[in-house]
């Protein structure tokens, strides 16, 4: 059987694009598969962020064309209009954009609760199982300095049972590992692609 990424094509249609989101969200709860959290990162950026026109808040765009040298204004509905265009991707692209905060922490329950966190985007998670705080920052890329760094913090208190934070070292960090800090104990390099 194929992997996920080669199996799971990425439809250049805002609905597809939607469709394979909640999919591959679920899939990643039931199987704690990489792939999917790998795949959910890529359409969440390439698919959701890429349907709204920066300069014109509320126009979107029905296809994005994927054929070298292609361009969304020459796409087959080119962009929208605020008022004129409704078509029933819209809906679809107004809803995606509620999954910025969607998917960034899934929590597991049981004897050892753990949180898993698999998007990196600025946020906040009340833990109420464990009894923390976690809360995520990111420092913004460079031409620079081309490191993308990740600080986690946990504040609170306990209530005294042991819990397991888990994060995801995506499959497209550097091929000699991502550098894991632990309370400034260097991990070492980490594997691409893995849940640490």
């Amino acid at each position: 059987m194929k992997p996920f990424s080669e199996t799971f094509i990425f439809s250049s249609r805002i609905v597809s694009n939607a469709s394979g989101m909640q999919v591959s969200r679920n899939l990643f709860r039931w199987t704690k598969e990489i792939a999917y959290a790998d795949y959910y990162e890529r359409a969440l950026i390439n698919g959701v962020l890429s349907i709204q026109r920066g300069t014109d808040p509320g126009v979107m765009i029905y296809m994005l064309p994927q054929a070298p040298g292609r361009s969304k204004a020459i796409s087959y509905h080119g962009w929208g209009t605020k008022y004129d265009s409704f078509w029933c991707c819209y809906g679809t692209g107004i809803e995606s954009f509620s999954k910025l905060g969607d998917s960034i922490y899934f929590e597991e329950k049981g004897d050892t609760p753990a949180l898993s966190i698999i998007q990196y985007i600025p946020s906040t998670f009340n833990w109420k199982t464990a009894g923390v705080t976690v809360t995520q920052q990111l420092e913004p890329l460079s031409s620079s300095d081309m490191n993308f760094r990740v600080s986690l913090s946990v504040s609170g208190k306990t209530n005294g049972q042991s819990a397991t934070l888990n994060v995801r070292i995506p499959t497209w960090t550097s091929a000699s590992g991502a550098k894991a800090i632990l309370n400034d104990k260097d991990l070492g390099s980490v594997t691409p692609g893995i849940i640490v």
